[in-house]
């Protein structure tokens, strides 16, 4: 039994936790109950004053565990808080000063929290709640009822009844307390859900729900205007980006060109609030992220406002001279300070050895390619590239890990003197990928000699030169977030894939061996390989179902001939290590990261003068093995060119 000090030291920091909540310091006031909760005993004390104390602290440190996430402890204090009521009423013969208000609102937030968890006694919660509500006329207690009854049949699939129920707690709630209360976006997000679920909705029209959930981000909008504390916002955010998730879903099924756009920011804004409050890696960041990587697949070049170029082999090409400069170097620095053998100066560059994308095991000394499963080049179709975006709104920015004198050299050469006039932000030695990453190095400003200045950077000026920093800095000073920044680099890990994964700018690869790649896949050798492999793919799974010795002759022959076309596709593009994009019929895991971390590739720069600035590119549709129709099984569409191909339809 608690003695009457302890009673009204346990009152006093009740009162003192409503007025920390009412200030919304969520974390004091918790601190605070549990120091009430050591002055109360483990089971009801036995007088009525007593009992209101323990139901209060109990009820309290639930709704405090509620919002912060922590449902089970919630439960816990509920059901004490609860459990005092029954004593009061059954042993004490008396109720709880307000306890019918207290009560409804307690078996609410119980009901939602012992349905989430599967918990069987639903119904005698439920029991309690009809009971008390006939004892008032309150209308809170009855749209809380109505809603307990509405997940009630949820849980039970009638799902018609459950909807009623919540559109006869909205009516209730919209009259006594406004649209944009957030009593009232309690029910509408639960509404909203049954609405659009698959099971229940009749049609594919799920305008009441999208309606619905912009009207809670209305209501979400509006609480965070007056929300005092950060704990609170931080909770009202967490909730908008579930809501923007939920609205992006649904707006993702519309298909047109607005709808699309609207999902991108909705699922764009949800991302940003998830990464911030649960981290890149939460499981919902993650489902977000993945979702939004679908819409966004397609690149509308309308939609693009900033675009963001690195410098090496994005901007700048470089002949053979350079790589033969850098190979001989490399040699003499291995003979002369690592002590190589002398006749290392006998192995001279050969460009064509070895490709882009390959693996090089270290310990075994290995160079493989793995499937999935004047030194610099003057181009003035670059100015006509920077200069056309420029004339149609663009801002331009340059983030490169380059000094400043070897970019302002390179670019003089290639555009002109003027060429900082250009962009809009200049960014060298960015140590990529640690500015993506490192929210710790700060921005420091050069001067043309390469000489830092030391003052703070509150922003970033057209025509400076700034040196180091960091991405989070970048998006915090300029603003230029998601899916409206388009950022231009050769290298997918250093320069693109932080970019994709972590922050959702759209990307584009500029690889510059893509050049000759088509070039040879359009020459008629090539096809005419392709082609015949093809063919020749599906009649060898034709000519397993013949068993006689002659069948089996032409089918070993086949298989041969088969393996010798598939070398030819190889050493057509490279001797030794074939297409970079390709390991005979698998994609290269080059090929595969460069889809994942690259919404558009390109030879080079120059390739979007070819396109005009309101472009869309489509994704293509891949075929599946189970939908892929070989070539062969489509044979006739080009005889004339290739006319080997009767003479296949006659074999078939």
């Amino acid at each position: 039994m608690l003695n009457y000090n302890n009673c009204r030291q346990a009152t006093l920091i009740w009162f003192t936790a409503e007025f920390l909540k009412e200030l919304d310091k969520t974390a004091e006031a918790k601190e605070i109950l549990h120091i009430a909760l050591t002055l109360l005993p483990e089971t009801c004390p036995l007088s009525l004053k007593e009992t209101e104390v323990y139901f209060k602290v109990h009820y309290s440190i639930g709704q405090l565990c509620v919002t912060m996430g922590k449902t089970q402890d919630a439960e816990k204090h509920f059901r004490k808080a609860l459990h005092s009521i029954d004593y009061a009423s059954k042993y004490i013969r008396k109720n709880l000063p307000d306890m019918v208000r207290c009560l409804a609102h307690l078996l609410f937030k119980l009901a939602n929290l012992v349905m989430q968890g599967g918990s069987t006694d639903i119904t005698d919660i439920l029991q309690k709640a009809r009971r008390i509500t006939k004892k008032t006329c309150d209308p809170c207690t009855e749209a809380n009822l109505k809603i307990l009854e509405g997940f009630r049949k949820i849980h039970l699939s009638k799902l018609l009844e459950a909807e009623n129920y919540f559109k006869q707690a909205l009516d209730i709630r919209q009259k006594w307390y406004g649209k944009l209360h957030p009593v009232v976006a309690e029910i509408l997000e639960p509404l909203a859900d049954l609405l659009c679920y698959p099971k229940y909705s009749k049609s594919l029209d799920w305008s009441q729900s999208k309606k619905f959930y912009k009207e809670v981000l209305k209501i979400q909008e509006d609480s965070m205007q007056r929300a005092r504390s950060s704990e609170t916002r931080d909770q009202i955010n967490l909730h908008r980006a579930i809501t923007l998730y939920k609205l992006g879903k649904l707006l993702k099924n519309d298909g047109n060109c607005q709808a699309r756009k609207e999902t991108a920011e909705r699922l764009r804004h949800s991302f940003d609030l998830l990464t911030e409050l649960l981290g890149p890696n939460h499981h919902l960041t993650m489902e977000v992220r993945r979702l939004l990587k679908h819409v966004e697949k397609q690149v509308c070049l309308s939609d693009i406002e900033i675009y963001g170029f690195d410098y090496d082999y994005t901007l700048a090409f470089y002949s053979s001279n350079l790589h033969t400069l850098i190979f001989n170097a490399a040699r003499e620095i291995l003979i002369q300070q690592h002590k190589y053998p002398e006749d290392l100066r006998k192995y001279d560059y050969n460009p064509n050895f070895v490709i882009r994308g390959l693996h090089y095991d270290v310990q075994k000394g290995i160079v493989m390619k793995i499937d999935a499963f004047h030194y610099i080049q003057l181009g003035t179709t670059y100015s006509a590239v920077l200069g056309r975006l420029i004339d149609s709104g663009k801002k331009l920015f340059l983030i490169t890990n380059s000094p400043f004198s070897f970019v302002d050299k390179g670019m003089q050469y290639m555009v002109g003197k003027d060429w900082r006039d250009l962009f809009d932000i200049i960014i060298v030695q960015a140590e990529k990928p640690a500015f993506f990453n490192d929210n710790r190095r700060p921005f420091r400003r050069a001067n043309q000699r390469d000489k830092l200045h030391w003052d703070k950077i509150s922003k970033l000026e057209k025509g400076k030169i700034y040196k180091q920093g960091n991405l989070y800095e970048f998006l915090k000073l300029t603003g230029w977030t998601g899916s409206k920044v388009l950022y231009f680099g050769d290298h997918i890990y250093s320069d693109l894939a932080d970019l994709t994964l972590k922050h959702g700018w759209r990307t584009g690869a500029i690889i510059p061996e893509l050049r000759s790649e088509i070039k040879t896949m359009n020459t008629d050798q090539y096809n005419r390989v392709v082609v015949w492999l093809q063919g020749l793919t599906g009649l060898l799974e034709r000519m397993q179902t013949y068993e006689d010795a002659e069948s089996r002759m032409v089918l070993q022959e086949w298989i041969k001939e088969r393996n010798e076309l598939r070398e030819m596709t190889k050493t057509i593009f490279n001797p030794q290590f074939g297409s970079i994009f390709r390991t005979h019929h698998n994609p290269t895991y080059f090929s595969r990261r460069l889809s994942r971390f690259a919404d558009i590739y390109m030879a080079s720069l120059s390739c979007i003068l070819s396109y005009n600035l309101h472009n869309t590119f489509y994704p293509r549709r891949t075929p599946l093995q189970h939908e892929a129709s070989l070539w062969s099984d489509q044979i006739g569409a080009s005889p004339s060119k290739y006319p080997y191909i009767e003479g296949l339809a006659q074999i078939k």
